[in-house]
């Protein structure tokens, strides 16, 4: 089956003469197997055997007016050519020049010697050569010499028909062409045909038709109909009267066969020929679609004695006969009786009235539907949408109008923006949009429920490699959100036109590969989608500007359009626009919306993740992700889930970012690398919001900046710093939704700092009783966000309610609580009912632009200070006239801070890598100066690759001290204390934290930032998991000096064992977990035998039998009493003792390693501690106690 992806046609609408209907070709729109009424037209001399059984008359014999005239010119044999010379100049006879015409067109089978196939490898008329046949059949098909030729025989015939509406220089109506194709002859997933064969009259026999002839016999059909397919296609694309264009389509109509050919399962005796349920018509069968007459002697035909019969036409009926007649003259004496050949052999293979009444309804279904449909349009896309170096404005606009409205289409333009000359100017183009900015365009526009989209994006980005490289990824998340927001849109994709510039025309052609593959892939997954190949369409020669089209070229793309909206109808893909005014814009300024912030981990509440994403994104418009307070280093599989589907479900999904109340509070935030500078602030701020869009591409919607500052300082300095923040955020990530979150009113230099503010995050009581209002109000609701936490589902409704009137167009209202009333989402009923409350719309989006100036002058100075693991401090001199400075690393901004800095630290840097700075100065308009001096910071390289070091623990009764170097910023550093391998779920639980696979610590207590907390969950028993659930009980003294932590707990050796400890590392660093001790030191493997009764009695009598000093006397040398000790009971005995050359042990070391092994490894019974020289202290089950310093106690137990 051809995919019908690329041609388009459109057979609708009035002309203002009367339209005409005409079939054309061979003999499958001839139809000589659909009955006996031939009319005797001929043409040269030979006759055309033209059914009224054939699908156009029977069209035809409908009268439908929309149809007209009916001219019925098909003759059976005819190649291209022959349609050129005979059919064609009657048809032109007639035309006019307003005249519409619906042309029925099959060429093309004849041309690649079908007919002869059918005599050699079915009937086996006598002088043919299946083998031969097939080869030359092959050669047409391949050969490039022989594929030209097939391609001028074609190009005739269609040129032809474009010429006959040629006037003065243009085309005055386009002729509506169906091109169709031929279907498949067999079945081919049975074998009661494998012992068949075909009689083409007396004495005349094919081959049995196998599975394997069945086969090759479809195969060459589909090869036929797809070399056809794509020469018309072809032909549309490289002809220069490209406003054909749209109006061919092909379609072979072979689904409409299945269960109707030859051998099917049903056909128990022969191949069916004459069964009523077979669509195809035999030969010397009865049957009732004519006589079955049978001829004793060859007819006479001149060409018998002028030329070979090879050169006979495409009537394999005329053609057999004039093989046998020249058999029989060059086989005179032949005595087995007569040659007898059935005189209707040419109605074999050729449908019957039935095949050609389905085709018939069909056409009347898919093609020929006579309803014009009411068309909502959405232009959507960047400066070629926008209609940028057209003269009038209206780019392809104005003549796609046309082009439907003329063909009685009713059409609506929608989209926010207005431009050109044309009436219905409204579309959603933008000169100089990203796709990633057209994505963000399009929120508000597809809630006018478009039936239709035309989407050209990725001009812009494609112009610059860099932003090239998410383009790919972001179209597809666009037509994903097209999909999903308007599923019963049709959805037009256009490959990009070229470009004049080399290296942008390869970034398009690996774009628009790209593009043809998620296109090709959705709509063979059903969806009503297609590409359009403007790459084709429009050449260079009709570009205006090297990238945009000129006035022919906006011309072609406009037809091209107009052909896939024809398409998409006939196809059945678009229904009346849903009900509702798109001229009526909703009015967003004053709608309501939920925004919540998602920090639910999606692994431990999947089903809240998935009742989120599929609420509607109308009303639930914005997710916050929160990975471990910010976007982490790594891609988090379970976020990256969540994520990707929100977005795609239409949802805006922003990213947390902390912003440390910029430093300046009374809590005195520091960044990760221990910094209240801010610059360095600017610089982890800008680098978090990069990391957002580095690990989750064009799913993310824009960036959630927490613990925001809310004085506007000297100067506005703080507001215009996240002013600056949320410049930087935008340009470097376009289309992006900023919210500043101080949780408390805001003075009105925040106003514009960012899209929204989130005013108020509080209980239900306080927002009731103790609520402070900001001292300005915003002219657009969406400005504000309220987050009201505890609030009882009976009174969500008065909540949203009194929101909306205190200017809150965001609002997140739920029943969970402190400490974290953002872990929980409420359950369907109350999210219902919050979600029916607000009107829905999409969040507001605001521009940043730079303020006009004079020119920067560039930087120079610049210098490394200091280098680290992870950073590196830069300082510059400063620059006349500059309104801010970029930092580049490699030539990549990293980050951006404000005119007043002229140092930065940075971070995320790979420690022992050398790493080359510049900084640019910008100036007035946002114009960058050139760089500055280059400088080059090296990393310090990780001990060993280790990022936590120098860890211990100091415990006395009371309190204890823990230090370790941290040597790499990390978004969490937690202390855990732990006491055992194992956990006992049941009377002592605790959180276990890994040390190797299938095997953890025991942990009790934990210190996360100051705080203490002791585990409180309950595991399930029998235990499956243990829920994360902590009680804080007390403040803890921590000490950042440098790369040292010091935690000092209330906690010592009268209430845990705390000299053993955890430090685990995670976020924006490599993810760890070092053990003091560490349980890998030890293992608990040991002989079989060590589950011997009594052997645990006796390890412990062995050890305490050892001589307890410091001297290393034990060991393998020369000089050593013995390896160790060892007890047992005359025949089996347990020995505790040291393994290794030259490895020694004093008797009170191998003691507390015994120790160990039991507390720290956790070993029952046998087990070994791995030191850190290489030697082994091991315990284990022994057959003899020889060598060791204790004999054996006789009897012993």
């Amino acid at each position: 089956m051809i995919c019908q992806a690329f041609l388009f046609l459109a057979l609708l609408g009035r002309s203002l003469s009367e339209p005409r209907f005409v079939a054309m070709g061979d003999s499958y729109s001839a139809g000589p197997g659909a009955g006996s009424d031939y009319d005797q037209a001929k043409y040269g001399g030979k006759s055309c055997y033209r059914s009224n059984g054939a699908y156009a008359p029977q069209i035809a014999a409908l009268k439908l007016e929309r149809l007209g005239i009916f001219q019925f010119l098909s003759c059976t044999g005819h190649v291209a050519a022959d349609v050129r010379k005979y059919q064609l100049p009657d048809w032109k006879s007639g035309v006019v020049e307003t005249d519409e015409a619906h042309l029925a067109l099959s060429i093309g089978g004849n041309d690649l010697k079908f007919s002869k196939y059918v005599m050699a490898c079915l009937l086996g008329i006598p002088r043919t050569n299946c083998p031969k046949t097939i080869a030359e059949i092959e050669n047409l098909l391949e050969n490039s010499d022989n594929q030209n030729t097939l391609r001028e025989a074609l190009f005739d015939v269609w040129v032809g028909l474009q010429n006959s509406y040629w006037r003065d220089g243009w085309k005055q109506h386009i002729p509506h062409i169906l091109h169709t194709g031929y279907p498949t002859f067999f079945a081919t997933s049975t074998d009661h045909c494998n012992n068949v064969r075909i009689s083409a009259g007396n004495l005349v026999f094919g081959p049995f038709v196998t599975e394997a002839l069945r086969q090759q016999t479809n195969e060459l059909v589909d090869r036929a109909n797809t070399r056809i397919f794509l020469e018309m296609y072809n032909f549309q694309l490289s002809s220069v009267h490209w406003e054909f264009r749209g109006k061919m389509q092909f379609d072979e109509f072979n689904a409409l066969w299945n269960g109707h050919r030859l051998c099917e399962e049903f056909v128990k005796d022969g191949v069916g020929f004459s069964n009523p349920d077979v669509w195809f018509l035999g030969i010397a069968q009865p049957d009732s679609e004519g006589p079955d007459v049978t001829a004793s002697d060859a007819p006479s035909y001149a060409a018998v004695d002028t030329k070979t019969c090879d050169e006979e036409s495409g009537d394999y009926g005329v053609a057999a006969g004039c093989l046998i007649a020249k058999y029989k003259l060059e086989n005179p004496d032949f005595d087995l009786g007569d040659l007898v050949l059935a005189e209707w052999i040419t109605k074999a293979f050729h449908p019957k009235s039935a095949g050609f009444s389905a085709i018939k309804d069909d056409i009347l279904k898919r093609y020929w539907t006579g309803k014009a449909a009411n068309l909502r349009v959405l232009s959507l896309g960047d400066s070629i949408t926008y209609g940028t170096a057209s003269s009038d404005g209206t780019g392809y606009r104005a003549d796609f109008y046309d082009y439907l409205t003329t063909d009685n289409y009713k059409v609506d333009m929608i989209g926010s923006q207005m431009s050109g000359t044309m009436v219905d100017s409204d579309h959603e183009g933008h000169d100089g949009a990203s796709v990633a900015e057209i994505s963000t365009y399009a929120d508000k526009v597809l809630r006018k429920r478009p039936n239709v989209v035309l989407l050209y994006a990725g001009t812009d980005d494609l112009k610059m490699a860099a932003s090239a490289a998410s383009a790919t990824s972001a179209i597809e998340t666009l037509i994903d959100k097209i999909i999903a927001g308007c599923p019963d849109a049709a959805l037009l994709v256009a490959k990009l036109v070229p470009s004049t510039d080399g290296a942008v025309q390869s970034r398009i052609n690996s774009f628009n590969a790209a593009l043809e593959s998620m296109v090709q892939s959705r709509y063979e997954g059903g969806k009503r989608i297609q590409i359009m190949h403007m790459d084709v369409a429009v050449t260079k020669e009709d570009l205006a500007d090297g990238t945009h089209p000129n006035a022919l070229g906006y011309r072609k793309m406009a037809f091209h359009w107009g052909g896939g909206v024809m398409f998409a109808n006939n196809e059945g893909w678009i229904q009346d626009p849903v009900a509702g005014d798109p001229s009526d814009p909703s009015d967003d300024v004053s709608s309501q919306q939920v925004a919540i912030a998602s920090y639910i981990n999606p692994l431990a509440d999947p089903d809240a993740w998935n009742r989120m994403i599929g609420y509607s994104p109308d009303r639930l418009s914005v997710l916050v992700a929160n990975a471990v307070n910010g976007p982490d280093a790594v891609v988090d599989v379970a976020w990256k889930d969540v994520i990707d589907r929100s977005a795609a479900s239409g949802k805006t999904v922003i990213g947390y970012v902390r912003t440390g109340y910029l430093g300046v509070s009374l809590q005195g935030f520091q960044t990760r690398l221990g910094s209240r500078d801010l610059a360095d602030w600017t610089a982890q701020i800008e680098e978090d919001v990069d990391m957002w869009y580095k690990l989750y591409g064009s799913s993310m919607g824009g960036i959630f900046f927490d613990e925001g500052w809310n004085d506007c300082g000297p100067n506005n300095m703080y507001a215009d710093l996240y002013t600056h923040i949320d410049r930087y955020t935008k340009a470097k990530h376009p289309g992006a939704f900023t919210v500043l979150n101080p949780g408390a009113t805001m003075p009105q230099c925040f106003e514009h700092t960012m899209d929204t503010l989130m005013t108020f995050e509080r209980g239900y009581e306080a927002y009731l009783t103790n609520f402070t209002p900001n001292d300005w109000k915003s002219t657009d609701v969406r400005k504000i966000w309220h987050i009201i936490y505890g609030v009882p589902e009976s009174e969500v409704v008065t909540v949203a309610k009194l929101a909306l009137e205190r200017g809150a167009g965001l609002i997140e209202i739920t029943n969970d609580v402190l400490d974290n009333p953002y872990d929980n989402l409420p359950g369907s009923s109350y999210m219902q009912t919050q979600l029916s409350q607000v009107t829905g719309g999409i969040p507001l989006r605001e521009t940043k632009s730079w303020p006009t100036g004079a020119a920067a002058s560039t930087p120079n100075g610049l210098s490394v200070t200091t280098a680290d693991y992870s950073s590196a401090h830069l300082t510059w001199s400063s620059s006349a006239n500059a309104l801010a400075y970029h930092v580049y690393l490699a030539g990549q901004l990293i980050t951006s801070v404000t005119s007043s800095m002229t140092q930065v630290t940075v971070g995320n840097l790979v420690a022992g890598t050398s790493n080359t700075f510049t900084v640019r100065a910008v100036g007035g308009g946002g114009v960058e100066s050139g760089d500055s001096n280059s400088a080059t910071a090296s990393t310090k390289s990780l001990p060993d690759g280790k990022t936590v070091i120098n860890y211990k623990s100091s415990p006395s009764e009371g309190s204890t001290t823990i230090t370790a170097d941290i040597l790499v910023p990390y978004a969490f550093v937690r202390l855990y204390i732990w006491d055992a391998l194992d956990c006992d779920w049941e009377v002592n639980p605790g959180w276990p934290v890994n040390n190797k696979v299938d095997s953890y610590v025991c942990t009790h207590y934990m210190v996360e930032g100051e705080t203490l907390f002791k585990y409180s969950g309950t595991p399930t028993i029998p235990f499956a998991y243990a829920p994360w659930a902590w009680t804080s009980i007390s403040s803890v003294t921590r000490v950042i000096s440098g790369y040292t932590y010091t935690w000092t707990l209330p906690l010592g050796t009268s209430t845990t064992d705390t000299s053993k400890f955890v430090v685990q590392t995670q976020g924006y660093g490599p993810y760890g977990t070092v053990f003091s001790p560490d349980p890998k030191d030890y293992d608990c493997q040991g002989s079989t035998l060590c589950s011997t009764p009594n052997l645990l009695s006796w390890c412990d009598k062995a050890v305490n039998n050892l001589t307890r000093n410091d001297s290393p006397i034990y060991g393998k040398t020369d000089t050593s009493v013995s390896d160790g000790s060892c007890h047992g009971n005359g025949v089996q005995y347990c020995g505790v003792f040291i393994q290794g050359a030259g490895c020694t042990i004093s008797g009170n070391d191998m003691w507390n390693d015994y120790q160990n092994i039991r507390d720290i490894g956790g070993c029952k019974r046998c087990g070994s501690y791995h030191r850190s020289d290489g030697c082994l202290v091991t315990v284990n089950y022994v057959s003899s106690c020889a060598g060791y310093d204790a004999p054996p106690i006789p009897g012993g137990s």
